[in-house]
């Protein structure tokens, strides 16, 4: 039978390595915390970035059809005003 002092001595041990292997564990998982936390952060910048993208061209958009418009309305009014002119000019001769 193991004396007292064996069974104290071994129960230290495996208690000192089951610390020890917990304290690895926590080290891991708080590398890969920081990891995430590293990737999560450029995920946003990049979110950030694509967002301020599409506002950009989004803008862009509108102001593209503004101008479109414009030249259609322009385009429908000069194709009337010609089509007038030239009914005035037959009909005078």
């Amino acid at each position: 039978m193991k004396s007292l002092e064996e069974q104290l001595e071994n129960h230290h041990k495996a208690h000192h390595k089951q610390l020890s292997r917990l304290r690895d564990q926590i080290l891991d998982k708080q590398r890969m915390l920081d990891q995430l936390t590293d990737l999560n952060q450029g995920l946003l910048l990049e979110q950030e970035r694509l967002m301020s993208d599409y506002d950009k061209l989004k803008s862009e958009e509108q102001e593209k059809d503004a101008k479109l418009q414009k030249l259609l309305f322009y385009s429908n009014w000069t194709k009337k005003t010609f089509i007038t002119f030239l009914l005035c000019e037959t009909s005078s001769y």
